[in-house]
């Protein structure tokens, strides 16, 4: 099982985006190729470049989902249909913009992934097998501490020590080429589209009378990226799939 993990905003601040969503889009390895070919076919056909990696904020504003006509609203349209066929599992970790700046410590991996880690490695153990942590290259440094607090959080952690599906060495990879990390950035900007902009207008009438389509759209992308989230039980409460995390779950700086 690989599992695509991408973020959409950061919980920092000074971000411009009022919601970050930390996401992971989980895949059986027998998918991936159908759907790297299927990615490909899109970027060809719909686009005419499939070599280019295409972010999701192209994609994902008022300008383009307000367009038929144009080729980046039919290349949404078709990869939401497409991800509505696939057989994934989707998790979520939603957190409002924070009002100070979070203590990150060295070797401590950041509770929001903590949380992800939970719900990947219980859909592993549904689906009885090794979840592959599967995470967009940034800079060698950060991708060294990332990688020294997933073993720390598998190996010395109360809670990490239950995640013996996930395998403790994550993979850091190229965006532009890898399909999957390019499904979950798109996943992800949905998730906090919808929870940052479409929830918001529900109390804004002349903001959603503005961006009507806009909001439309990102209602329709969130239910078929919903029904691929999966809740779990775990003792006398549930394992959401996508959880709300309070922002007192973080330590922050003095």
């Amino acid at each position: 099982m690989l599992a695509f993990i991408d973020e959409s905003g950061h919980p920092h601040p000074t971000d411009t985006c009022k919601i970050s969503a930390l996401v992971a889009v989980c895949i059986k390895e027998i998918h991936v190729r159908e759907l790297t070919n299927t990615l490909f076919s899109l970027k060809q056909n719909i686009l005419g470049n499939s070599d280019r990696e295409y972010k999701s904020t192209e994609f994902l504003n008022p300008s383009t989902l307000r367009n038929e006509s144009l080729n980046k609203h039919k290349f949404v349209e078709e990869l939401f249909a497409y991800i509505d066929t696939m057989t994934l599992g989707i998790f979520a970790i939603i957190i409002p913009r924070p009002t100070k700046n979070i203590k990150y410590e060295a070797g401590l991996l950041p509770r929001n992934y903590c949380h992800l880690l939970e719900r990947i490695n219980r859909y592993c153990q549904e689906q009885r097998h090794q979840g592959l942590i599967v995470y967009d290259n940034d800079a060698n440094n950060k991708d060294k501490n990332l990688a020294l607090a997933f073993n720390n959080y598998l190996f010395r952690h109360e809670l990490g020590k239950q995640c013996t599906n996930i395998v403790e060495s994550p993979f850091f990879v190229r965006s532009s080429i890898t399909p999957g990390i390019q499904i979950a950035d798109f996943v992800a900007g949905v998730i906090r589209h919808y929870f940052e902009n479409v929830i918001a207008s529900r109390d804004e009438t002349e903001i959603k009378y503005k961006n009507a389509e806009y909001v439309s759209h990102i209602e329709k992308f969130f239910k078929i990226v919903q029904r691929k989230k999966k809740d779990y039980p775990q003792g006398i409460s549930n394992l959401y799939g996508f959880f709300h995390m309070p922002l007192s779950h973080f330590i922050y700086n003095e």
